[in-house]
Formats: structure tokens, sequence, C-alpha cells
């Protein structure tokens, strides 16, 4: 079990999804707690309000394409979350499957 203040990773759940797996391939599961949130933009509000120390979100899938929330979002076009773009830190991409 990870310790209570360990650093925290949301990720668009629920757990096992390819979101997870992406997050478990970026963070250690030894060092991390993680946090599955039911929208993108939970991932971003988790991380904006401090509740998560990391968000992981999904940009492009094989079925679709872009993905096209997490885009706009990213953007910001409706200034929802305006304090995510000036910390936002790209950790690496992760391939699955």
């Amino acid at each position: 079990m990870v310790e209570y203040d360990a650093p925290s990773v949301a990720y668009l759940g629920p757990p096992t999804s390819y979101t997870h797996q992406a997050a478990l391939e970026c963070f250690s599961a030894k060092d991390h707690n993680f946090s599955p949130q039911t929208t993108i933009a939970d991932v971003f509000t988790a991380v904006e309000t401090k509740s998560c120390s990391y968000g992981v979100v999904p940009f492009e899938n094989s079925t679709n394409g872009n993905v096209v929330e997490t885009l706009d979002l990213l953007g910001d076009r409706k200034g929802s979350h305006p304090a995510s773009i000036p910390t936002l830190k790209h950790l690496g991409n992760v391939k699955l499957g």
C-alpha cells in the first residue's frame, strides 16, 4: 500500500482501462496513488484543484483518432481550466497494444 501523502495520479477510469494502463506505465505503483475519474474534464479538475499531482488523459486512439475533448481542454477554448495550461507538463506518450 502506498503512503497517504504519496503523489496521486488522476486518470480516465475505470481501473484496468487503457488510460489506467498508460498511467501505470508512466508512474510507479509503489510510489503513487491512482485515482480513477469519470470524465476527461474530471482529470483536469483533479489536477487543477490539486487533489491529484498528475493527470493522464488520452489524446488519440486507434478507433476514432484524436480525442477531441482532451484537445479542447488542453487548448482551454471555453476558459474552464485557466490554471492548467501554465503548469502543463508533457511527461511522455504511451502506446498500448
